[in-house]
Formats: structure tokens, C-alpha cells, sequence
């Protein structure tokens, strides 16, 4: 696990895709990976399950190609299915556990936290790094969380800071 540490502060920048089509997602994707991002999350919020397999094969390939990490919002089985290098999951999504006992001890898990109280939840659930927010408001993301701004994020950094080094997205 001390290498998935590693590996996520190495990559400052951490894409996570947008779009609402499926030709959107490749291509924002794909800009992101020439840009030299290294870190790429598939985040596409769709019913249709061949729809989400379909996209993902098609960012394993390009990951693969960039030699990038990619990571699957949410879906478990559509990770394993395309070999993907982690998981992210939400809150109320399936439990780190679980996620890690599915995936193995080898691949990424992402944990979101809203506040400190969520923060710690992840550190305690051995989650690799953590993805805060939301810093603002945005269209992106239904039901979303107050909002932290600078201020929030500040306090809660600085408070892992005093007690250890965790990744925080």
C-alpha cells in the first residue's frame, strides 16, 4: 500500500473526467492524457452499464498507451472487468473493505470526504488517498455537499498535516 502512497503525490494532477456523452468523455480524456496527466478517473454517471463497460475499455487502452493510472468512479465490477488500476467510491458507495477485498491488496482505493469527520473515516478505512470536496459549486455533481472553499480545505490540510502525510485530491 506504501507504493500506491507514492505513486498518487507523485502525480500533482488527477483528471476526473466530464461529459455527458460517451465521444465527450474519450475525448476530454484523451486531451488530459496528451496534456501528461498521469492520474485519470472515469467518472460518467450512466444507467446503462454496457455504456460505462464500453467507455472504460476504451480509457484502459488509452491509459495504457500514456502509461497513466486509471481509476474507475464508483463501479467495482467495471474496474475489474477492464484491469483498471483502482477504484474510487463515495460515502455511500461499497464499503473500502469490501472494495479492497474485491480489487486486492495490489490496486488503488479512493475514498471522498466532505469534512474532517470524513477524512479520518478514510485514514481509519486504509483508503490510499482521499478525494475532498467539494471546494465550490458545480454542475457536475448532483446533491452536492456544502461547499469548503479555500478556508476548508486549508483547516482540514492542515490538520492531517499536524498529525500525518495522507494524499488528499
Amino acid at each position: 500500500q506504501t507504493n500506491n502512497y507514492l505513486l498518487i503525490m507523485l502525480n500533482k494532477l488527477y483528471y476526473i473526467s466530464q461529459g455527458s456523452s460517451e465521444q465527450e468523455q474519450l475525448a476530454d480524456i484523451e486531451s488530459a492524457l496528451i496534456a501528461g496527466c498521469k492520474l485519470i478517473q472515469l467518472r460518467f454517471k450512466t444507467n446503462d452499464k454496457k455504456v460505462l463497460l464500453r467507455l472504460a475499455q476504451q480509457v484502459r487502452t488509452l491509459t495504457s498507451q500514456h502509461q497513466a493510472v486509471f481509476i474507475v468512479n464508483d463501479h467495482v465490477d467495471v474496474a475489474l472487468e477492464v484491469a483498471a488500476d483502482g477504484v474510487h467510491v463515495g460515502l455511500d458507495d461499497t464499503p473500502v473493505e469490501e472494495v479492497r477485498k474485491l480489487l486486492g491488496a495490489g490496486k488503488i482505493i479512493g475514498g471522498t470526504a466532505n469534512n474532517l469527520a470524513d477524512v479520518k473515516q478514510r485514514i481509519n478505512e486504509n483508503c490510499d488517498y482521499i478525494g475532498l470536496g467539494p471546494l465550490r459549486f458545480t454542475e457536475t455533481k448532483s446533491n452536492l455537499s456544502p461547499t469548503l472553499g479555500y478556508s476548508g480545505y486549508q483547516t482540514i490540510v492542515e490538520s492531517l498535516h499536524r498529525e500525518n502525510q495522507y494524499p488528499v485530491i
